[in-house]
Order: structure tokens, then sequence, then C-alpha cells
């Protein structure tokens, strides 16, 4: 468990050289350079690069949203020389051309998306006039005003056909009714139609808006489907257009990528102090690194560079280095928080209890070797690197670990060797079967939660003592150490000499947590009032124990889940049928059974970390350390010497 030891630095040099020496430090990738806090007028800005690097995205996306092209789930990134990606300083219209191409083409298919939704609501909403053969503009007469509209389905058409008939002003002829309104066709004579819109109005009437409506319903829905028809065929011609450009998908992602690189030069830049005629640019670099950064800076005659140790209360970015086991489980601790330069990694110790929990939690020696397996062969042909290597091998750790429990609990793709032989074969247990005895792994599970917790208080002992504060290490820890297992030799003790070892070890400890937990008061009788309730506490404790009762629900849910998925395998006999069912059933219940339960065993052991084990000495709120590099997203970048030897 280590936290890297790091070296404050200072490099100043003429300005001249300014540009080259960060393009040299970039390279180095070792250093971190510090923001400047104080408000000061830059010479370089990166907005424009933002801005068009937003742009190369949208056109990537563009791409990925129509490129009928396959995607590898871990592909390998695209090998890039140094100097091709710098030839876009020079010369980017190309790219530029095709990812404006881009940009335009998909605005335009959105504009064809909102024309053809468009005119399927105007064919939509002139459908139930479809029966009426005269057109729009020729309705009505010198003397008669005629008047399309609607009426909400409850009205009585009839009747109120009949009421306007006998007061002769006007009538009614029903085109259609699809159950939700009458479409209806209203003739009035010209010095009675205002009084009968009304009348109509009132009783829930709502006229057709007759407004750029020319020639019958059937043409003019004719005439909408044809324009439909035209936009979606101009949608398929650009939607080709676009997967035309698909094989410049390399290019653009390469300019992303140059635009990345320049953005954090710029920003580098930015963060220098400039003067006309030098620079200055600080930072923090490992203290394993700092002869990289020497041998860089002794290239130049015209710069000149200080490096220190920080400050003792000084804080430190944070960098974790770990064996190559832990290593992996750093994804763990970086997601809680890195721990402060005062506090200590807790990797190294913390990940032989991942292990051991993320095994028993899933519990199965089939899935612990496809597991083990898959994830050996991304690393293998893939060959991740990063954060995604290590989370790869975290899951392969995870694995050995599945084979390993599954292995002393009998349990292979649940009881599967059992089924596929009827009930003659199975392989038998190492250790012991949890599904027959679930007190016996809920035992085990409290045994090793208790071993975690007790860790995680020796991790906070050593500290105290590390500060100097041995007292506090001995009566804040060392009682409860005496007081958990005394309590439990007392209370479960299977001789009366245990028991009063118990007795008596858990008089002294909780005296001593009297005497001492309340000796920040200055109020004698606060101090033992303190003291007292201090050994509340132990609910706490206890209630962490019971937390490691997650270990039992989930291993046994692993193999009910597995065993159910064999058994609905098996309804169908061991004919032929039965047989292809059993091995579809069994895969595809295996793949979702791995799955849940592997999502389950990282969600819960993480948990048990951060809350049963960290709680208990860990401080986070470390700044992560952050060295200024070659960052791409879509290429990997080598030297052309490099490349040719691939």
């Amino acid at each position: 468990m280590a936290i890297v030891s790091m070296n404050k630095f200072a490099v100043a040099g003429l300005a001249y050289l300014k540009e080259r020496f960060v393009n040299d430090l970039m390279k180095l990738g070792a250093a971190e350079i510090n923001e400047r806090k104080e408000e000061l007028n830059t010479l370089y800005d990166a907005m424009a690069y933002e801005s068009e690097l937003n742009k190369a995205e949208a056109a990537l996306k563009v791409l990925d949203k129509f490129d009928r092209q396959k995607k590898a789930l871990f592909a390998v990134k695209p090998l890039v020389d140094e100097h091709s990606l710098y030839e876009f300083e020079k010369n980017s219209n190309e790219v530029k051309n095709y990812i404006d191409s881009l940009i335009s083409k998909e605005a335009r298919l959105a504009e064809i998306s909102s024309g053809v939704a468009l005119l399927e609501s105007r064919i939509y909403s002139l459908q139930p006039w479809i029966n009426l053969d005269v057109a729009f503009e020729e309705l009505g007469t010198a003397f008669v005003d005629v008047i399309p509209g609607t009426f909400p389905s409850f009205i009585r058409i009839e009747a109120l056909k009949e009421e306007l008939k006998q007061q002769m002003l006007s009538f009614i002829v029903t085109v259609s009714d699809d159950g939700e309104q009458h479409y209806v066709v209203v003739f009035s004579h010209r010095e009675h139609t205002e009084s009968v819109v009304q009348i109509l109005t009132a009783k829930g009437f709502s006229a057709l808006d007759l407004k750029n409506l020319s020639g019958t319903p059937q043409s003019i829905i004719d005439s909408l489907i044809e324009q439909k028809r035209q936009l979606i065929e101009e949608y398929s011609r650009v939607k080709e257009e676009i997967m035309q450009l698909a094989p410049n998908r390399l290019k653009i992602q390469a300019y992303c990528d140059y635009l990345r690189i320049a953005i954090d030069k710029k920003n580098a830049l930015d963060n220098a102090a400039l003067t006309n005629k030098a620079f200055v640019i600080s930072g923090w670099i490992p203290e394993e690194e700092s002869e990289k950064l020497k041998h860089l800076c002794q290239k130049y005659k015209d710069i000149v560079l200080i490096i220190k140790k920080p400050e003792k209360d000084e804080e430190i970015p944070i960098l974790l280095k770990n064996n190559s086991f832990a290593e992996p489980f750093e994804i763990i601790t970086e997601q809680y928080s890195m721990p402060s330069n005062f506090n200590i990694d807790p990797t190294a110790i913390m990940a032989p209890f991942y292990f051991i929990f993320f095994g028993m939690m899933v519990s199965d020696a089939g899935y612990g070797i496809l597991l083990t397996l898959l994830m050996a062969f991304v690393l293998y042909k893939f060959k991740p690197k990063g954060k995604t290597e290590k989370f790869i091998r975290f899951l392969l750790y995870g694995g050995i670990s599945t084979f390993i429990w599954g292995a002393l609990f009998g349990g292979w793709f649940g009881d599967l060797p059992l089924v596929v032989s009827q009930g003659r074969h199975g392989i038998k247990a190492i250790w012991f079967n949890p599904i027959d005895d679930p007190i016996k792994l809920l035992i085990v599970a409290f045994l090793f939660g208790a071993v975690h917790i007790f860790t995680g208080m020796g991790i906070k002992a050593y500290l105290l003592i590390k500060e100097g504060k041995i007292f506090d290490a001995v009566f804040d820890i060392g009682s409860w150490y005496v007081l958990l297992p005394s309590l439990v030799l007392l209370l479960a003790g299977t001789t009366p000499d245990l028991k009063n070892i118990g007795k008596y070890g858990a008089i002294v400890s909780a005296a001593a947590l009297v005497l001492t937990q309340g000796r920040n008061e200055k109020n004698i009788v606060k101090r033992f009032l303190s003291g007292v309730l201090s050994l509340y506490g132990v609910t706490g404790y206890l209630s962490d124990v019971l937390s490691y009762s997650r270990v039992l629900a989930l291993g046994l849910s692993t193999g009910v889940i597995a065993s159910v998925i064999n058994t609905i395998g098996s309804l169908f006999g061991f004919n032929v049928l039965g047989i292809v069912v059993l091995i579809l059933v069994v895969v595809f219940g295996t793949v979702f059974n791995i799955a849940i339960s592997a999502l389950g065993a990282y969600v819960h052991t993480s948990r048990l970390q951060y809350v049963e084990f960290f709680s208990k000495f860990f401080e986070g709120g470390g700044k992560p350390f952050k060295p200024f590099k070659i960052n791409t997203k879509y290429v990997q970048i080598i030297d052309r010497s490099d490349l040719a030897n691939e």
C-alpha cells in the first residue's frame, strides 16, 4: 500500500522556448502543471479549439447513428504517427469539409423528418373528409354558405338536423363519423350564417380551417402523399450520402484527438506565468520520475529547473502504486475517494478481503471459470489500457475467487452435473454446500466480517501510533479489541472457564472505556457520562457484523437461480428436443445469472469496504494526480519508427 512520493518543480525559461518545452513536457507525460489562481490576461485561448472539437464530435455521432458497421466492444485504438496528426495544424480544410457536410446533412434529415410528420398529420386530418367530392374552394354559392366542420361524438346529430330544419335556418349533411367526432357540412343562407354559426358553436361545432386548402379532399391527400414520398426518397438519398462519408471516420477521429491535445497545450500555456521575455511553469512530479524531468530540461540551455520536497503539512496530489495483485482494486478506492496524503492507501489491505467476499457472493466454480477465461481472452486479444485494463483484471481476479469458492461449496453451474446425470452423479463440495447448511455459511461470513472490521480498527491504531498518540491507540482501539471478543466468550462460551475469561475481559475493557472516552470533557460528571455512553458503540459493531449476512444472501441466490434454470431446462426430458432446450436455457440463463450475480457482488462487496471497513480509519478527500500528457480518445499516437515496426 503506497502513496507515491511527490516533488515540487518549477521551470523557468526564455519565452521563445515555451511552446517547444510544453510539447516535450506533454510527451514526457509525468508531471502535473499547477493551475494559476490569479486572474491574468492569457495569450492563448482554447475556446476556438473547443468549439471545433464539439463540431467534430457531433459529426462522429452522425456517423455512429447511420453507420452499419458493427463495432467491437474492446476495439484497439488505430495507430496514427505523430507527424500525420500534427499535419492538421497546417491543413485541416478537408476534414472540416467532411464535418460540415455531415452536420448539414443531419440537419436536413431532421427537417425532412419534421416535414414528413407534418404531412402525415395533415393527411390524417383530411381522411374523414375523403367522401366529400367537391373542391373546398368551390363550396358555397352566391346565396348559400357551405361550412365544413366537426361536432363532438356525444352530440345527437339527427336531433340537431331536425331542430335546424324546423327553424329553416340551415341544414346539415354528415360526411363521416369516426366514433370521436361527427364530420359534417352545414348549408346556410348567407343572411342567417352568422346566427347559425353562433348556435352551432354553442353546441360544440368547430369549423374547418379552409386556408391553404384547394381541391377535393382526395386530390389534396394524393398531393400530400406524393410530397411525403419525395421527402422519404430524399431522406434515403441523404442517408446514403452520409454513409459514403463513413470511410473518413478515422480522419475525423484523429482530428478530434489533435484538437484535444491542442486544447491541453493551450491550457498548459495559459497556466504558465508569461512575460515578454520569459515563462515559468510549476507543478508536481513523482519522485521516481524527477530524473526524467531533469534530463528533459538539460536539453535546453536557456531553461532552469528547480525540484524540491513538499512542506510537511502541504497537500500533494495523490498517485497510488500497488503490487500487481492489488493494483486492479485501486478502482474501488478511487471510486470512494482518493486518500489524503496524511492517511494511507488502503488498497493493498482491502484487496484480499474484496477478493474473498466477491467470490463468496457468486460462489459457482463453473461461473468462475467462464468469467476468468473471458477476461483473460479480452486482456490477450484487445490489450486494453488504463482504467479499462484495471477493470478487466479486477473481474479476472473476481472470476478466480468465484471458482475457488464455488469448488469449496460444490457449485458447478448450480447443480447442472446432477441434472444432466438425472440424479446419478454430482460434484461434491470440497468443504460444504451452503444450500444444505446455510447457517454454516452465515457463521463463516460473520467470522470473515469480524476479521475485516478488526483489521480496519488495527489500521486506525497504527495511524494513531504513527502520529505519536499511543494512549489513544491503546484505549480507543485496544479497549474494543478486548471488549468485543470478551462479550462473545461471555455470551457464547462453551465452558465456564471461557465464560469467566469473557466476563473479566469485558469488565476490564468496559471500565477502560468508561474512564478514558470522556477525557476531553473538563466537567467530571460529563466525562463519566461520556465514558458510559461510549459503551453504546457495541450496537454499532454488532450492526457492522450483521451486515456481512449479505454474503449469505447473495451466495445462496446464485445457487438457487442456477438450480431453477437447470430445472426449467430439463422439463422436456433428455430426448433430442429436451437436450436442445436444456442447452438453450442453460446458456441464456447462465449469461443472465453471471451478469446479475457479478453485479450484485460488485455492489455489495464495495459497500462492505466503504461502510464497514473504510469508516474505521480512512480519510478521503485527496486530489488525484493528473499528469500533463497526451490524452486521446480514438487513436493511439506513436512515432513513425514505432509504426514501421508494427
